[in-house]
């Protein structure tokens, strides 16, 4: 329990700083939610998994682009477990504002901000 409640008090920590990480390419995703993000085109936006609980590996993630894409994604990460937390993607997306989801739970979306060069 008291794991749970360390893993809980960091998370909370780092989602209050979420929107200044938000522009290093850095999305966190907690409570079955993706915090905003933001990256240059060309570059990865690493993703990185702060849910806990579901046994050892926690709840397993998997951000792709776009809405709905099972096997001919634009780009998707591996699934992120607790402990193996985090993976980066090369955005090669022309600059604009993106949804994309967690190919595991459906009803997860995020936004990706995408800018030139």
């Amino acid at each position: 329990m008291r794991k749970v409640a360390v893993i809980l008090a960091l998370a909370a920590t780092v989602l209050s700083f979420a929107p200044a990480r938000a522009l290093s390419g850095v999305v966190y995703i907690y409570d079955f939610h993706f915090t905003p993000g933001a990256v240059t085109r060309g570059k990865a936006v690493k993703f990185t998994n702060l849910e806990a609980g579901g046994g050892y590996y926690g709840i397993p993630h998997q951000p792709a682009y776009p809405v709905g894409c099972t096997t001919s994604c634009v780009w998707s990460s591996p699934p992120l477990r607790v402990g193996s937390i985090s993976a980066s993607v090369k955005i090669t997306l022309p600059p604009g504002t993106y949804t994309y989801y967690c190919k595991i739970h459906h009803y997860m979306r995020g936004r990706l901000v995408v800018s030139k060069v």
